[in-house]
């Protein structure tokens, strides 16, 4: 937590597609951003971690898959790996640790969330 404001790692599809959880999260996200109270993070699933669009969003977002052509074609080989990387599971950790937030919202089918149950960081956040 800095400035006294908590941090927030919502975890769903890009508030910028038309998808049902992406109008929820565009819904969600602008109304927290607009309260000026917290620093949000939004874990954008099925979008490439660094992708140009996701800087169209007043909030940080970044996606779930890896920036390099090479890392996504050896994730697309295993197909159980790539669906989950696609949800989120090849990045969270890391983004958990270089973002550090103070609260967790996974706002998805629940198979593109329930990983993050499973981590040693979700009961302390």
């Amino acid at each position: 937590m800095k400035n006294g404001r908590k941090k927030i790692l919502f975890h769903s599809d890009f508030a910028l597609v038309k998808t049902g959880f992406g109008r929820h999260a565009r819904s969600l996200l602008t109304y927290l951003y607009n309260l000026d109270k917290y620093d949000i993070v939004h874990f954008c699933c099925g979008l490439v971690h660094s992708q140009p669009e996701l800087e169209k969003t007043p909030w940080k977002s970044l996606g779930t898959l890896p920036s390099t052509e090479l890392d996504r074609q050896k994730i697309q080989q295993d197909p159980t790996l790539a669906r989950s990387a696609h949800y989120g599971a090849y990045y969270i950790d890391k983004v958990i640790y270089d973002e550090k937030p103070d609260i967790y919202i996974g706002c998805q089918d629940i198979w593109g969330v329930d990983f993050a149950i499973e981590k040693d960081w979700f009961n302390k956040i």
